[in-house]
C-alpha cells in the first residue's frame, strides 16, 4: 500500500513540475512581449492615434447643418436654439423652431400661442447673450453660484424671513454687495411691513 502511494507521489510532482515549466514558459513568453513593446512605450501618444479625422470633419459638417435641424425637430417645445442658422441660410434654425411640430401633434408653437408670442420669444433669445450674461460678468456669476446668493434669499423668503415683497430688494443687495467699488446703487423703496 504504501509503494502505491509513493507511486502516485512521484506522478504528482511530475505533473507539478510539467504545470510550473508551462507557467514558466508563458511567463517568459508575456516578459518577452512587454519587452518588445518597450520602444512603443516611448512614443507620445497624440489626438490622431484614436481619432479618424475625416470621419470627426464629416460628423461636422453634418451635425452643423441637417443634424441640427433635425435635433432641434424633436420636441421643440422643451428646446432653444442657439444655433441661428448657417453661413447660407443665417436665421435657419432661429426662424423654423416656432414652425416645428410638436410631438405627437401637427400643431406647432406658433398654432397654439401666435405668431406674435413666438416671434417675440424668438426675438428675445436671439437678442439674448449666449449664457445669459454679459460680456465680463462671469466673476459675479460665478461667485453668485458658488455662494449660493440667490438661492439663500429665495430659502429665506420660503422659511418668512422675508416677505415677497422684499425678497428683489434683499437679493440686489446681496448682488451688489459681492460687486467691488459698485457705482450705480439703485435707491430702494424703503420696505413696508405686511400686517
Amino acid at each position: 500500500m504504501s509503494k502505491a502511494l509513493r507511486l502516485s507521489e512521484k506522478w504528482f510532482q511530475r505533473g507539478l513540475w510539467l504545470v510550473a515549466l508551462v507557467f514558466a514558459s508563458f511567463l517568459i513568453g508575456l516578459g518577452s512581449t512587454v519587452v518588445g513593446d518597450l520602444p512603443r512605450v516611448e512614443h507620445r501618444l497624440a489626438l490622431d492615434d484614436f481619432m479618424d479625422r475625416a470621419a470627426a470633419q464629416a460628423f461636422a459638417a453634418f451635425w452643423f447643418e441637417e443634424g441640427y435641424a433635425r435635433w432641434l425637430a424633436v420636441n421643440p417645445e422643451r428646446k432653444v436654439p442657439m444655433r441661428w442658422g448657417t453661413a447660407a441660410a443665417p436665421r435657419r434654425f432661429i426662424d423654423a423652431w416656432g414652425t416645428q411640430p410638436l410631438a405627437d401633434s401637427d400643431l406647432s408653437l406658433t398654432d397654439i400661442y401666435g405668431a406674435e408670442t413666438v416671434a417675440r420669444l424668438r426675438d428675445g433669445i436671439a437678442a439674448a447673450p449666449r449664457w445669459g450674461i454679459r460680456e465680463g460678468q462671469g466673476v459675479l456669476m460665478t461667485r453668485l453660484y458658488n455662494e449660493f446668493t440667490i438661492s439663500i434669499v429665495l430659502q429665506e423668503m420660503l422659511s418668512g424671513y422675508f416677505p415677497p415683497t422684499a425678497t428683489l430688494q434683499e437679493a440686489y443687495r446681496r448682488t451688489i454687495a459681492l460687486i467691488p467699488n459698485y457705482a450705480f446703487p439703485i435707491t430702494l423703496p424703503e420696505e413696508t411691513t405686511e400686517p
